[in-house]
């Protein structure tokens, strides 16, 4: 009985605890993943801003220039001038990533107005842009006007490198979880037997008790029992002896 007793308090122990931890985990990461959207496009804002005042600044934007800005693989630049692209483009970007930019270009223009913007100084919008085939990005799209005509620039920031870290950070909760759910297994199982054992003792005691008062009054019930037998069947002077 005690060992049904002891599996059961284990198992809901170890299922109350689990779910409070799995419930706290998934809120954690909830949190920290949209903590890490919100920072990412934050900084991707700024880094947007920045890129935008250093073109408009300079008299010439380079080649080695823009390859030096893409050389450590986040951001990826296409620059047009009368919606035609820099050689930049044509000559370091595959034909899937240039119609990528155009379907981007179309969706700006077709989502954000630009009929509030100052003709006469640069401007720049961040947004997010989600393809049909699951790919995020952040897009920054930026105009910096000119004498004869304007510098049309497209930023591209995949997310697929914080969805990499964010699903590293699924699996290493995921392990922790699963050690933390054994841990409270063998913590539950040994809690709950130190929990039982005054129980079972106690149980023990009282089964010890019976079995030594039965034995005890076993001799003076046989001595009555065979009085009153006797006594059934002595004459009358046999019986007031019995």
């Amino acid at each position: 009985m005690f060992q049904k007793v002891h599996f059961r308090l284990t198992i809901l122990f170890t299922t109350v605890s689990s779910l409070l931890l799995i419930i706290m985990s998934i809120l954690y990461l909830y949190l920290s993943y949209h903590s890490v959207i919100t920072n990412s496009f934050v900084s991707f804002q700024s880094d947007m801003n920045t890129f935008v005042t250093n073109c408009e600044n300079r008299s010439v934007i380079s080649y080695d220039w823009l390859l030096k800005l893409e050389s450590d693989g986040k951001y990826s630049f296409f620059l047009y001038d009368r919606d035609v692209p820099f050689s930049f483009v044509n000559n370091t970007k595959s034909e899937q990533e240039i119609a990528l930019a155009s379907r981007i270009r179309d969706y700006y223009h077709n989502n954000y107005a630009e009929g509030e913007k100052n003709a006469y100084s640069s401007y720049h919008t961040e947004f997010p842009y989600h393809e049909r085939g699951g790919k995020q990005y952040y897009v920054g799209i930026g105009t910096i006007p000119g004498r004869t005509s304007n510098l049309d620039i497209l930023v591209l920031y995949p997310l697929n490198l914080i969805h990499k870290q964010m699903n590293l950070l699924y699996m290493q909760f995921t392990c922790i979880i699963v050690v933390a759910i054994a841990a409270l297994w063998l913590f539950s199982w040994y809690y709950t037997k130190r929990l039982l054992k005054p129980i079972e003792e106690n149980q023990l005691k009282q089964t010890q008790f019976i079995s030594a008062a039965s034995h005890e009054l076993r001799t003076p019930v046989a001595t009555i029992l065979s009085a009153l037998a006797a006594m059934e069947k002595g004459n009358e002077q046999e019986k007031k002896e019995f």
